[in-house]
């Protein structure tokens, strides 16, 4: 997986044109790409999922932030 800057990612997509990517197809590509879901998929199948376990989780991350450690590593993702 690459990280772009700001410029980096201003570069390509004004090289890119006009064929920039759609946002949409892009994701779902990506998602393709590493065995997810597509937004079809999830979108299907939202209304029988509550969320409450993604929220629980988010509440715990945001929490980190909140706990003075302002200042330290936050991981942005955590890998189990």
């Amino acid at each position: 997986m690459q990280v772009l800057s700001s410029n980096q990612l201003a570069e390509a997509m004004v090289s890119a044109y006009p064929y920039i990517a759609v946002v949409e197809t892009l994701l779902d590509t990506l998602a393709e790409d590493r065995g997810e879901p597509s937004k079809d998929e999830i979108v299907a199948v939202a209304p029988l999922n509550p969320m409450a376990t993604e929220w629980e989780e988010f509440v715990k991350y945001v929490a980190q932030f909140d706990n003075g450690n302002l200042f330290e590593y936050v991981p942005v993702l955590q890998h189990e």
